[in-house]
């Protein structure tokens, strides 16, 4: 399967550090898309949005694969976008 040239961009942005947290993804790929590519329903992806904690263990491996990075990259990703109260909920 093709990667797909928005998320080989997402990752090259990574590299260079002009990526530093998930909502910047946003900018090279919609939401939706992102969305769909990861296989979320619309109300799901609504409340992972508001509070980035919910992301389960095998999206953060699936966008990471989606990416080409290690998915510890997507953690940290993450946890910057997160309110510190929003990892613990």
């Amino acid at each position: 399967m093709a990667q797909d040239k928005r998320y080989t961009a997402i990752r090259n942005l990574i590299k260079v550090g002009e990526i530093t947290k998930l909502e910047d993804m946003f900018m090279y790929v919609k939401e939706t898309q992102m969305r769909k590519d990861l296989n979320i329903g619309y109300h799901p992806w609504r409340k992972k949005m508001k509070n980035f904690g919910l992301f389960e263990l095998q999206q953060m491996k699936k966008l990471a694969s989606l990416i080409g990075v290690d998915y510890l990259v997507i953690v940290e990703l993450i946890n910057k976008g997160c309110a510190p109260n929003d990892l613990h909920q």
